[in-house]
């Protein structure tokens, strides 16, 4: 096997391996924020063609309305100071449904400036659904624990007391709960 042929293989090994990925792996020019490379992965994502993420306005125009200001400030900000970082925010995809995305950014500098920025677009809807429900059943939780007459705690794996409602008598007689923020150590 030649070198040639043996480089080509290892390339062909990696595209194979990048691209079957949920992932989507993608390189942008720093200046003009135009996607150099985007993977094919990209149209499953947000279910426009690849093509269509070439476009001049593409990244910006399909960042959801409400996420727009801080996604762009924060990826012109952290760019600027050549730091790899990560951030999330929705786009819309060409259904007109809302995805959830964790972006993770490599930026590469040339003369103090940034010039390419690479990364991976990851779908974390599901993460955020999951993380959504959890709040809204934390809140039911409370609101009913909030209400009973009577003295809810857990104690955790190293006996300290935890989210703790104190069943008090006020001033009028009637009866309420408290809740307490403290954690208290067991003795």
């Amino acid at each position: 096997m030649s070198g040639k042929t043996s480089i080509d293989t290892t390339e062909d090994r990696y595209r194979i391996l990048l691209e079957s990925t949920p992932l989507v792996p993608w390189e942008a020019d720093a200046r003009t924020w135009l996607f150099n490379y985007v993977g094919p992965q990209a149209a499953d994502l947000l279910g426009y063609p690849v093509e269509d993420w070439y476009g001049d306005t593409f990244w910006v125009d399909r960042v959801y309305p409400d996420d727009w200001d801080a996604a762009v400030s924060t990826c012109e900000r952290l760019s600027r100071e050549g730091n790899d970082y990560e951030f999330e925010y929705r786009m819309i995809r060409a259904d007109g449904t809302t995805v959830w995305i964790s972006d993770i950014v490599s930026v590469e500098m040339e003369n103090g400036e940034p010039a390419v920025l690479r990364g991976f677009l990851i779908d974390v809807t599901h993460r955020k659904e999951a993380e959504a429900a959890l709040a809204r059943s934390e809140s039911r939780f409370a609101e009913l624990a909030d209400s009973l007459p009577a003295l809810i705690a857990y104690v955790d794996v190293e006996q300290r007391y935890g989210s703790v409602t104190e069943y008090t008598r006020n001033g009028s007689g009637s009866h309420r709960a408290k809740s307490l923020d403290a954690r208290s150590e067991r003795s």
